[in-house]
């Protein structure tokens, strides 16, 4: 049984229509954006996303690529090369603060410098 989850028209938005819902799924307690790390890039061919320390390719093709990251240097590659990111220090350090809370055992956990 098929299932119409999402259904389009053509009528005009505007960003009043938005903005209530964009404030409350990222600023709620539990908002699943207030307590991640989460990008993504669409782009020809290919969707790139990263998820805490999880940063996956996802070809058109049905392959992907995973790889998991675990230091401060490689989130910095990934951020300015991949996603065109190029976060100051503080920003940085508060990506590493993010992602220790999930993964209190990683080698970056604690040491953001």
């Amino acid at each position: 049984m098929a299932w119409d989850v999402y259904r389009f028209t053509l009528q005009e938005e505007r960003p009043a229509d938005y903005e209530q819902a964009n404030w409350y799924t990222a600023t709620r307690p539990n908002a699943m954006f207030a307590h991640n790390l989460i990008v993504t890039q669409p782009a020809p061919g290919v969707r790139r996303t990263l998820f805490n320390r999880h940063f996956t390719e996802r070809r058109m093709d049905g392959s992907r690529e995973r790889r998991m990251l675990q230091t401060r240097p490689e989130y910095d590659t990934v951020l300015r090369g991949v996603f065109g990111l190029t976060l100051s220090p503080d920003d940085l350090n508060a990506v590493m603060a993010v992602v220790a809370k999930h993964d209190p055992d990683a080698p970056y956990a604690g040491n953001f410098a």
